[in-house]
């Protein structure tokens, strides 16, 4: 639970003075003085009283430890402004404020002790001032406050603390038009069991150029740093890193052909490690005639840190044609030719194979379309193996709260070294036992990645999904040669406007090799399923079963949905998922959750909402419970605003108990 002494304001009033000094010393000649001008003009635009009233309760409960409870009250009385001008001239600075002025008063006490109260001052708000408006190098500079509750999934939220500022500027016009923007956050997150401070500074700088015949160049730059402090069970972890990102694209048009290049290269240092990769493309297209291309691609890509260094070239010539609208095929030759090294071992790895694709959709009249797809890969590697030991580097597995744990694709594991977000949030380092556990009984070993987090459900995507690469040692394969036959082939078919779909999936790999100890996967998927979606309602069935050398599974898995309205401007929705599965050699997982909400609109001035829901899972070295419940009511009479809200939060993992009541109430006049 977030401690009084958590709230910081000393930064946040020195980012404003340092965004009113920006403001005055921006100010320059060549604008346009189109009206007269005027020193200073203000129109307020509204003002407002404002009370949150906040309290909450948890209670953690571990085995034969016994229970501690803490409780927190927060009050905060605030006044607000609002008003919209310029300085001298609309053209030279205008400006949109909204600022809020916050009091502060937070109470925390423990089962033992006193209570501990904290006051501050606290400014909120979002304010906006932009420079030049009218020219190609106008600059806007960005002020931010709030405090709010963010419900990052169904069954996770967290009570959050956001200070934001940020300048955006540029020259938008001429052949290679350039805007930057430099923004500063600080995130105080407090969740259940868990609070997190996580501040962070990003630099983006992007430049295009567009020629003729649709030509083009593209280049884009991020600089990111954050530091992280996560407490959690009593312990406190630390985290520091930055990274830079430049991705370069060219694109060139020559009359029926066409040259796409790409560079990326991106570096990220942090307190334990650091490491580079560079990528490099070249995708040079023909088209011969409307139904028949040609395409040869090259790339590479150079990978080190502080315990490997690796390189890979990849080529491929190719051929795709359009038979028919319906019919479409293509054919390749590519070799891989890759080497790496780690810890005193080195792996030289050569490929050559060809992949052939057929895809078929076909309309059956206003009924139906029938979709089919089939793509086959042969390979032939040779593989020259020094040392004992291989480092596999930033493996990507992609779980959902429904499966949140993963296999790793390489057998023979010897250790874990790093497990991360991916690109896009930082490589932002995740903590073993807070963010994900590690089951080493099986090989490959399985990661499990914690929902619970803050700090996961910060990597959330919009689908739920979490994306995380995971580095890790393994014993390498000797020297020696195979060859690999794969082959996916998919079916679909789609009813009555996809009122009903069918479809279908198999995948099969198969290896052959004479050299002894040579460990590869053989492997045999299958997946079929059912789709139903008939006016609100949504019904799902798949079945899946996996037999490899590796590892084996079946998974059975359904899901049904249905909402709909209500008389009296009401609606009420319901949400089940269920999911069976069994791992060899003999590990069972069992998963449902059920989700149910109901909306009322009893008046035009009155809202209500109620939602809540369970979650079980038994097995894959989680065995967790969850449930949430959350009770909204949302009234405005002329300028008074009021909210109040209820939220309970109740979490069973691995024999640990948190529960957590939340409630608050937050009421605005305006003037």
């Amino acid at each position: 639970m977030k401690s009084g002494s958590k709230i910081i304001r000393s930064r946040w009033c020195k980012q404003c003075a340092i965004v009113s000094i920006l403001t005055i010393a921006l100010v320059a000649a060549g604008y346009d003085l189109p009206e007269e001008p005027r020193w200073l003009t203000i129109r307020p635009t509204e003002s407002y009283l404002s009370l949150d009233a906040e309290g909450q309760q948890q209670t953690t409960t571990a085995g034969s430890s016994g229970s501690t409870t803490a409780q927190q009250i927060y009050l905060a009385p605030a006044i607000g402004f609002g008003f919209d001008g310029s300085v001298y001239h609309p053209d030279l600075l205008s400006f949109s404020l909204r600022p809020e002025f916050q009091y502060v008063w937070q109470q925390t006490r423990f089962d033992s002790g006193q209570p501990s109260e904290v006051t501050s001052w606290l400014p909120n708000g979002t304010g906006t001032l932009t420079l030049l408006q009218t020219k190609p190098y106008f600059t806007t500079l960005s002020l931010s406050g709030a405090h709010d509750i963010h419900q990052y999934d169904f069954f996770n939220s967290a009570t959050e603390d956001l200070r934001m500022w940020g300048v955006n500027t540029g020259y938008r016009t001429g052949p290679v038009p350039i805007t930057v923007g430099f923004q500063q956050s600080e995130l105080d997150s407090d969740g259940l069991s868990q609070h997190s401070v996580f501040n962070q500074t990003t630099l983006n700088l992007h430049a295009h150029n567009d020629r003729a015949d649709a030509n083009m160049t593209d280049l884009s730059y991020q600089y990111g740093r954050f530091d992280r402090t996560l407490e959690s069970s009593g312990a406190t972890f630390l985290d520091n890193s930055d990274y830079h990102y430049v991705t370069l694209t060219d694109q060139e048009n020559f009359g029926k052909s066409t040259l796409n290049s790409t560079v990326l290269f991106n570096q990220i240092n942090s307190d334990n490690s650091g490491s580079q990769q560079l990528n490099t493309a070249l995708d040079y297209g023909i088209q011969h005639t409307e139904n028949f291309h040609s395409l040869y691609d090259y790339s590479f890509t150079r990978y080190s840190d502080n315990l490997s260094d690796s390189m890979d070239n990849y080529l491929r010539a190719g051929v795709e044609h359009q038979l028919y609208q319906s019919l479409s095929s293509s054919i390749d030759l590519h070799g891989i030719d890759s080497h790496s090294s780690s810890a005193g071992s080195e792996l030289d790895v050569d490929t050559i194979g060809s992949t052939s694709t057929e895809n078929y959709s076909k309309l059956l009249g206003s009924w139906g379309r029938l979709t089919i797809g089939n793509a086959a890969n042969y390979e032939t590697t040779e593989l020259h193996s020094i040392g004992t030991q291989l480092f596999i580097a930033r493996e990507a597995h992609t779980v959902t709260s429904a499966s949140s744990f993963s296999r790793l694709k390489v057998p023979r594991n010897t250790s874990i070294v790093s497990v991360t977000g991916d690109l896009n949030h930082g490589f932002q380092p995740l903590v073993e036992g807070i963010d994900y556990t590690v089951d080493t009984t099986v090989d490959p070993y399985q990661i499990t990645i914690l929902f619970s987090s803050l700090t996961v459900q910060g990597l959330e995507t919009a689908s739920g999904s979490v994306k995380v690469l995971v580095s890790y040692n393994v014993i390498p394969n000797p020297t020696g040669r195979y060859s690999s036959l794969a082959d996916q082939f998919q079916v679909r078919l789609d009813l009555f406007h996809q009122l009903l779909s069918l479809y279908s999936r198999l995948n099969y790999i198969q290896n052959w090799t004479d050299t002894p100890g040579l460990v590869l996967e053989d492997l045999t998927e299958f997946q079929g399923g059912a789709d139903f979606s008939w006016h609100g309602l949504y019904l799902n069935a798949n079945y899946t079963d996996r037999d490899s050398s590796f590892y084996s599974y079946r998974a059975y898995s359904t899901s049904e949905g249905y909402s709909f309205r209500l008389p009296d401007n009401a609606g009420l929705g319901l949400d089940l998922h269920q999911q069976w599965s069994t791992y060899s050699p003999n590990q069972k997982i069992d998963y449902y959750d059920v989700m149910a909400h109901f909306d009322w609109q009893p008046m035009p001035h009155l809202n209500w909402k109620i939602e809540g829901g369970i979650q079980h899972q038994r097995g894959g070295g989680a065995d967790q419970d969850l449930g949430v419940a959350r009770s909204y009511l949302e009234w405005s009479q002329g300028r008074l605003r009021a909210n109040l809200g209820y939220e309970y939060q109740g979490r069973d993992l691995s024999g640990q108990t948190l529960q957590s009541h939340f409630v608050y109430l937050r009421l605005r006049r305006y003037f």
